[in-house]
This record gives C-alpha cells, sequence and structure tokens, in this order.
C-alpha cells in the first residue's frame, strides 16, 4: 500500500507491486515499485520508485553498508509528467533519534544549499541544486548548475539528461537534441531520454527516427501509455493508421479514461473511414471532458456529417496538435 497526496491535502491510497535486486550475500542492490492499475479517480497512470543501493565504507566501521546511491520518482499525472532524481554520495555514520515531518520527496533548496557550501566540487551536488532550481521554475540557474556539474564531470549521465529537459523547457531544442543523445551515449536503457528525444525529433519533422525513439522506450517499458500514443500519432503522420490504431487502443488499455486518448483514436478511425467506431470515440471524449470545446466540435461535426455536410464549419485537429 501506499499513497497520493494531493496539494489540498487530500490523500489517495494506492496498490503499489514491486521487485528487489538481491545479491547471492542477501544484501538489497535495487528496489523498485510500481502502480499495480492506473488510478482513475485522480488521473494518476503512473508512479514509479527506483532505488540503487552502492556498498560504502566508513572509516570507523569494518562493515560494508548498502546505501542508496541514486532515487528516481517518475509520476504521469494527467498531462503532468514529473521526474525527481536524487544523487547520495557522501554520508555519515552516527546515531540519531529520527522524527519526519514531511512526507515530500522534492529536493529542499536550502538544504541542497548547505551541502552545495561543504562540498561544491562534487558534480552530484550540482546536479541536485540544479533539480532544486528547476522544480521552483528558475530554468536559467538550473542550467547553470547541469553546466557546473558537467564541468567536473562530463561523464554525469544525470546531468545531461536533466539539461536536455531544462533546455526543451526553454525551446532549445538543438541544445536539448545534444544532450540527450549524450545521456544515451552513457546511459542506453535511459527510457525517458529515448522519448523526449523522439518527442523531438518528431517536432523536428523527422517521423522516422522519432518512431524508432519510440520503440525503443517501449522496448525498455512496454506499459508506458503516453509513448504508445505518441507511437500513434507517428504513425499516424506517415499514413499506417493500422498501426497507429493499434497502438491507441494499447495506450487506451494502460490508461481508459484519459480523454484525449479517445480523441485519438477517434481520429484514426475516422481517417480509416470508420465513421461509427469514431463517432462513438468522439462521444466518450466528450463525456469525460465536456469543457473541450475540441472534442464537442468533432463529436457533433461527425453525428451530423450525414445529415448535412455545411453543418460545421470547422474540421478535426490532428490529435498531435493536442498534446
Amino acid at each position: 500500500m501506499g499513497r497520493f497526496i494531493l496539494t489540498l491535502g487530500n490523500i489517495t491510497p494506492l496498490f503499489l507491486q514491486g521487485i528487489a535486486w538481491i545479491s547471492p550475500d542477501h544484501r538489497v542492490l535495487r528496489l523498485r515499485t510500481d502502480l499495480l492499475h492506473p488510478v482513475s479517480n485522480i488521473n494518476l497512470s503512473r508512479e514509479t520508485s527506483e532505488i540503487d543501493y552502492r556498498p560504502y565504507h566508513f572509516l570507523t566501521s569494518p562493515t560494508t553498508f548498502f546505501l542508496p546511491n541514486r532515487v528516481t520518482v517518475s509520476v504521469e499525472w494527467g498531462r503532468k509528467r514529473l521526474r525527481n532524481e536524487h544523487i547520495f554520495s557522501k554520508f555519515q555514520l552516527f546515531n540519531v533519534d529520527v522524527h519526519e515531518d514531511s512526507a515530500s520527496t522534492a529536493p529542499v533548496l536550502d538544504a541542497t544549499r548547505t551541502v552545495f557550501r561543504v562540498n561544491p566540487n562534487n558534480d552530484n551536488v550540482h546536479v541536485n541544486l540544479g533539480l532544486a532550481f528547476d522544480n521552483k521554475g528558475n530554468l536559467d540557474a538550473a542550467i547553470g548548475e547541469y553546466h557546473e556539474a558537467l564541468r567536473l564531470n562530463p561523464d554525469n549521465d544525470l546531468a545531461h539528461y536533466n539539461l536536455g529537459m531544462a533546455l526543451d523547457d526553454k525551446g532549445d531544442l538543438e541544445g536539448a537534441l545534444l544532450e540527450y543523445r549524450e545521456t544515451l551515449r552513457l546511459d542506453p536503457g535511459n527510457e525517458g531520454a529515448h522519448l523526449n528525444l523522439g518527442s523531438l525529433l518528431f517536432k523536428k519533422g523527422n517521423v522516422d527516427a522519432a518512431i524508432a525513439e519510440y520503440r525503443e522506450g517501449l522496448r525498455l517499458n512496454p506499459e508506458n501509455d503516453s509513448a504508445h500514443y505518441n507511437l500513434g500519432i507517428a504513425l499516424g503522420t506517415k499514413g499506417t493508421l493500422g498501426e497507429a490504431i493499434s497502438e491507441t487502443r494499447t495506450a487506451l488499455r494502460l490508461d481508459p479514461k484519459n480523454p484525449q486518448l479517445h480523441y485519438s483514436l477517434a481520429y484514426w478511425l475516422e481517417k480509416q473511414g470508420d465513421r461509427e467506431n469514431a463517432l462513438g470515440e468522439y462521444r466518450i471524449a466528450y463525456t469525460l471532458k465536456p469543457e473541450s470545446s475540441q472534442f464537442k466540435r468533432a463529436y457533433e461535426r461527425l453525428a451530423h456529417k450525414g445529415k448535412s455536410r455545411r453543418a460545421s464549419g470547422s474540421t478535426t485537429r490532428n490529435p498531435a496538435e493536442g498534446v
């Protein structure tokens, strides 16, 4: 069991499933938990926590401790994608009574500044400080910290990845493209880098390369509904409507209450000439999100198409335009 805390203080219980990697001498090397199933009432489609452990030696103890080296939390909530990563490299061994006052896992800016003053030459400290600035919306400061981390350690894949996302958010597509590619050179298994790179390539009109990145991301995580959705859009753009419909249906299986996915499926079905099923999907999209004028226009246009071809002057937008 887990819980998801909304900004208004409402707590939603979650069912989680997990896997642990155990060494031959029974030490935990890695932990991962995922949602057992999406939580439709709060539009939470993904919450993944990953903890990687590394051996650590203290001068005052003969025991080797396996301690967290990297903690990654990825959340897809509605149309928001959130990702926090924390790197731990310096530990102290002492006895302490602990009382936890907050369930937040986000980097705290003041705490990160304290570490920064103590150890400014640690690249991971700059990565964490960059994350703190990034979470506060200060992209320029975040980018500066990621660059400083890479000056200290040019092979820090997390710094490259976070820098790519920050540049992407600022609209520097070429810079982000380079950083995502460098991330994948250092860590080919970074699912997020493959998907983000695919989205950038799609924006630049390189649809075939985008499809290849989406497929690689799905090879790493076949349960990523957003990746199936984006792959469907890319395939549909190329005119392979059958595959586009198949990918969008898979995304809907993973996130059945997402109105954008129903709209996207309706769009490809209509393009394929399947008016009846397209109308049904437009109806579902509109029912799930009645305040959307886009969904309403698409449903009403197709519903009245057989009665009067001039009933509406609107046209159906490509689902990629709504992303």
